[in-house]
Order: structure tokens, then sequence, then C-alpha cells
């Protein structure tokens, strides 16, 4: 058996949680061949639409954090990184929001980190 089929209950049922509320914000809808998310809709509304999508971004890096307890600083830094490109790539509405997924990367960082860090405790026991 995989170390990443080997993660705590607790740890799964939260990253596939996270996993969830990822594809929400960047992947949920699909035209013709072309993915987005709600992200990409708030976009579109003028003034407050960029705004909302921060905030939903910002908190979920927020969870990633809390989950864990304490990420290694060149984790957070990829996150922060992922998430300000995101808002300079996020002022051309619908497109930059769909182009660049921040949350998606951010959550592969994370399960990455996780399955990791699983694998050396495995290995350590």
């Amino acid at each position: 058996m995989e170390p990443r089929d080997n993660l705590p209950d607790e740890t799964a049922k939260t990253l596939e949680r996270i996993g969830r509320y990822a594809k929400r914000l960047d992947s949920q809808f699909k035209l013709l061949k072309f993915r987005f998310g709600l992200s990409a809709l708030f976009g579109l509304v003028p003034g407050i639409g960029g705004g909302i999508d921060a905030l939903l971004a910002a908190y979920f890096i927020y969870l990633m954090w809390s989950v864990s307890g304490r990420l290694p600083k060149t984790l957070r830094a990829r996150m922060l990184l992922n998430f300000g490109i995101d808002r300079i790539i996020g002022l051309i509405p619908f497109l930059g929001e769909s182009l660049f997924k921040c949350n998606l990367r951010n959550f592969h960082l994370f399960e990455n980190y996780l399955y990791e860090a699983n694998r050396k405790n495995s290995m350590v026991q």
C-alpha cells in the first residue's frame, strides 16, 4: 500500500473537502473545452467581484495552513506567490481568473506536501 492511500482518516477527509473547494473556485463548470469556476464568475462583477474572489482565495490558503499546523516557509511562500500572480492575472476579467487557477495550484502543493510528509512518517515507523 502506498503512503498516498495511508493518510489518517481525518486528514484524508479534510484533504477531500479542501479539494472540492478548490474545484468549485477554479474548475467547476465547463463550456466547450474550457473549464472555469466561481472565481471566473466573480471576476465578471465590476468593483467587488475581484475582492470577493481574493477573500475566498485567502480563506482557502488559511484553511490549508490551519489544517496541518506548521507548513514549511517555502511552501507558504509558493502559495502566496500563486495568490499574487492570480491577483495580477485576474485583472483581465474572466479570462485571467480562468487561466492561472491559483486555488487548484495551491491545493496540489498542499496535497503533495501531505503525501510526502506521510511517506516520510511511514518510513520512520
